[in-house]
């Protein structure tokens, strides 16, 4: 599993030739990224690197505000993390965008 997670990388085919924002740019599904404020291995800024350079109206970023870091909303230790992630996934799915 660490090496999938470590060796990802959407541009590395070869429609792409390692362009990661031309890889993100062609995303055509509506995408949300909940990044965790405090997540110290995925920091925010990342994410929302990642979101701006996505097609407009594709991808939003929206800071997941949970002090658990990497584990934010994880099942069963924060009820209020959980509402949440819950809150914004049907808003999501039901509109394909939060407001």
């Amino acid at each position: 599993m660490l090496h999938t997670w470590q060796s990802a990388d959407c541009s590395n085919q070869d429609h792409y030739k390692g362009n990661f924002e031309l890889a993100l740019k062609s995303i055509t599904a509506k995408t949300l990224v909940l990044p965790g404020k405090t997540d110290l291995y995925f920091p925010l800024e990342d994410s929302q690197y990642e979101v701006a350079h996505m097609a407009p109206g594709v991808g939003q970023c929206i800071a997941f505000p949970s002090i658990w870091g990497h584990w934010a909303g994880g099942p069963g230790n924060s009820k209020e993390d959980v509402k949440w992630l819950d809150e914004k996934l049907k808003a999501f799915f039901e509109n394909g965008v939060i407001h």
